[in-house]
């Protein structure tokens, strides 16, 4: 993976702010070394996705509602804690934990 980011600073990107991936192995160190300066994100598509391919088919509407409360940008700091809250006592409790980073 470094030898990508190595490839895109020879072609002139020399300052990166934002970088946003989807949990690629070891991607978010070695950008971490190239970039020092960049925020690293993890994509929150990506994070969806894999979270909703590990909850029950019957489940999956009332979840996607929460978690779309939860990543909404848009949504006052309440409503998110709430909706936050809400997916970690209904989904996250269970024995199995939904590992998805």
């Amino acid at each position: 993976m470094g030898e990508y980011l190595d490839k895109l600073r020879k072609r002139g990107a020399e300052q990166v702010d934002l970088i946003v991936s989807d949990n690629i192995p070891h991607f978010s160190e070695e950008a971490s070394k190239r970039y020092p300066s960049a925020n690293i994100q993890k994509c929150v598509v990506h994070l969806q996705r894999n979270l909703l391919n590990k909850i029950r088919p019957k489940d999956k509407s009332a979840f996607y509602s929460d978690l779309k409360e939860a990543c909404n940008n848009f949504s006052t700091e309440s409503s998110k804690q709430k909706a936050c809250a809400k997916i970690k006592i209904l989904y996250m409790s269970r024995k199995k934990r939904m590992d998805v980073w």
